[in-house]
């Protein structure tokens, strides 16, 4: 007998199930979620600045509104630190709920 026949009509509540939207819902209220949840959001959206810019650089890390960007080298860390309003133009649209003020690129 299927699984899906078995608890037909049945709430999920009688059963001792939960549903995952709800379980979702309710993580993503957790400090270490949302972190998580932001730098994954962050990196996706960071590889649609194209090449060569997101193969030689990559975000490491988010705090208080400041995303930090590891580059291959030097040469890539002052290149993309003098085209910091341009990358985050590229960003906004697909970054709409994380605000960023500042990018810092290291090496």
């Amino acid at each position: 007998m299927s699984i899906l026949r078995l608890f037909a009509g049945r709430s999920l509540a009688i059963i001792g199930l939960t549903r995952i939207s709800d379980v979702l819902s309710n993580m993503k209220d957790e400090p270490g979620f949302k972190k998580a949840y932001r730098m994954r959001k962050i990196c996706k959206c960071w590889q649609l600045l194209g090449q060569p810019m997101s193969s030689c650089s990559a975000p490491v890390g988010f705090r208080y509104d400041t995303l930090f960007v590891k580059c291959k080298d030097s040469i890539w860390a002052q290149e993309l630190s003098m085209m910091k309003d341009q990358i985050c133009d590229k960003l906004k649209p697909c970054l709409k709920d994380i605000k960023i003020d500042k990018i810092v690129f290291h090496i």
